[in-house]
């Protein structure tokens, strides 16, 4: 597949002055040389060849392996697929799923850990009437990659679309989720945790539209932030003429744990229906040091303390995957030992 010179990325739907660096994300001379490996015990997957629709990462994707899967049942455990890559590679996959019955996907990309390359995940969700869909992604990829991710989601009527985001590795992360909530009473719940340290970036843009009757959003982001490193976070509840009586609500959570981190959070409504209801609210700083002598007082090292807080911000994540198998993938990145998985 052909390189592309200039590919933005998370754009936010409503710009702002574009002199913040707010707008969207610009990634140069990009493409994928390969596909990344997947592995599905529980469903057989057919490959077909990607055609992209017209979101603003799509390009990237032209010519990828796809996979389609219809849910006509509901499974009794987690759809889990793998999705590998090794050292060097510049590799990507879509996904095209079709559920018409209740089920949970869960997407976990891993490589080694010192690895380096570029690995892409683009999914598209198309959720029948009446039909809940939760998508976990897990990025565990090598310290030195490039992931790009992107979410696509269509709910119909009474359709709740959740998504549980793990991220944890790469040196450069994108996460883009957009729900378009055209059915009366569908719902999208987002909740991504994350850890940054060692100079590594996380780019997020999530977008609600809220175009049916009596919609429900929730976008909550929750992390940690250290060792240089870099995040921007774009939350977007866009309630559109017509969805009277719907609800949104945004809400980031950060630690920052050094002084040489750079956070950016861009919380957004946008309104153009009277009957609606939209709020969000942030809680960004540093640990308070007076709790943080009481810890020490107890023994713990400050090393120990910034540990205990990091896992304390994924232990959200884990519980609403509730899937015991990821959460030992977690914790072992994570540095924790056997005894103390839960």
């Amino acid at each position: 597949m052909a390189k592309i010179e200039k590919l933005r990325v998370n754009t936010l739907p409503s710009p702002t002055w574009n002199k913040l660096g707010m707008n969207g994300a610009v990634l140069t001379n990009i493409g994928f040389t390969s596909q990344m490996q997947v592995k599905a015990d529980s469903i057989d997957l057919d490959k077909i060849a990607y055609v992209p629709e017209n979101g603003e990462t799509e390009a990237l994707f032209e010519g990828a392996d796809a996979y389609p899967i219809l849910i006509e049942n509901t499974p009794s455990e987690p759809i889990v697929l793998d999705l590998s890559a090794e050292n060097g590679q510049e590799c990507g996959v879509a996904f095209e799923i079709e559920a018409n019955a209740n089920a949970t996907l869960i997407f976990r990309m891993q490589s080694e850990k010192d690895a380096e390359g570029l690995a892409g995940l683009m999914i598209h969700a198309n959720l029948a009437e009446g039909v809940k869909l939760h998508i976990v992604q897990l990025n565990l990829m090598g310290e030195n990659f490039r992931v790009i991710s992107a979410l696509n989601g269509e709910c119909p009527e009474n359709a709740q679309l959740q998504l549980t985001t793990v991220s944890l590795g790469g040196a450069e992360t994108y996460l883009g989720a957009k729900a378009n909530l055209t059915g009366k009473n569908s719902a999208f719940d987002s909740y991504t945790s994350y850890i940054l340290e060692n100079g590594q970036k996380l780019d997020m843009n999530y977008v609600a539209d809220h175009v049916g009757k009596l919609t429900n959003s929730n976008i909550v982001s929750s992390g940690v932030m250290h060792g240089n490193s870099f995040k921007i976070s774009r939350q977007t509840i866009n309630f559109i003429s017509g969805c009277s009586g719907s609800k949104g609500a945004e809400s980031e959570d950060v630690l920052l744990l050094d002084e040489d981190v750079v956070n950016k959070s861009v919380p957004l409504i946008l309104c153009t229906e009277e009957d609606v209801e939209g709020e969000h609210g942030a809680s960004i700083g540093q640990l308070d040091e007076t709790l943080l002598f009481y810890m020490q007082s107890r023994g713990l090292d400050r090393e120990t303390v910034y540990k205990m807080l990091s896992q304390s911000r994924i232990e959200t994540a884990i519980r609403r995957m509730n899937h015991p198998e990821t959460a030992k993938l977690i914790y072992s990145r994570l540095g924790m030992d056997e005894e103390d998985f839960t």
